[in-house]
């Protein structure tokens, strides 16, 4: 979909820019983004506000572990890699995101766990994590897009609020356990 902008120029960080761009692109695949009415010699482009992430430092640091099993009631144990193996027989699992589900992603040494809050669409969802960053920091409404060339949800790639980009490369996917 190309949408018409009034001529003119934004002066934006590079970063900015990135993020507004992938802002928009994810607003616009779910329809928040409508072109104003055309009118007689322009078109302007009106968004709706663009999901900022939040990072929350002022508490104890915590794992992403303990903070997914706090945020979901998931109540599985031990390094977040080894949550999908456990969550067999005990929760339901899946291979595409839902609200309130726990994402499981490998590709770290103890892996990563964290708590869907939005499923913007069928390729990029908002999640509450802990530990991104190895601070034990908690990151809430954290833009996640789905990095598999079949569109499977089996890799990702996660949202830097710090660098206001996507990391540079994607995680493994090991799938998501539903809350009871």
């Amino acid at each position: 979909m190309r949408l018409p902008l009034r001529h003119g120029i934004l002066a934006l960080k590079r970063a900015d820019a990135v993020f507004a761009l992938a802002a928009a692109a994810a607003l616009v695949a779910i329809g928040a983004a409508k072109p104003a009415p055309d009118t007689a010699s322009a078109t302007t482009l009106k968004l709706a506000p663009a999901p900022k992430a939040f990072i929350d430092t002022s508490g104890a640091p915590l794992e992403c572990a303990v903070y997914a099993r706090g945020r979901s009631g998931v109540a599985l144990y031990g390094d977040a890699r080894t949550w999908w193996t456990q969550a067999e027989g005990k929760y339901r699992r899946a291979t595409a995101p839902s609200a309130g589900a726990v994402i499981v992603m490998g590709g770290t040494e103890g892996g990563h766990v964290g708590v869907v809050a939005h499923v913007i669409d069928k390729r990029r969802i908002l999640i509450d994590h802990a530990n991104w960053m190895g601070r034990g920091e908690v990151i809430t409404n954290a833009l996640v897009e789905d990095a598999s060339p079949a569109g499977d949800w089996s890799a990702v790639r996660v949202w830097n609020a710090e660098a206001a980009a996507f990391g540079g490369r994607a995680y493994p996917v090991l799938g998501f356990v539903l809350p009871l």
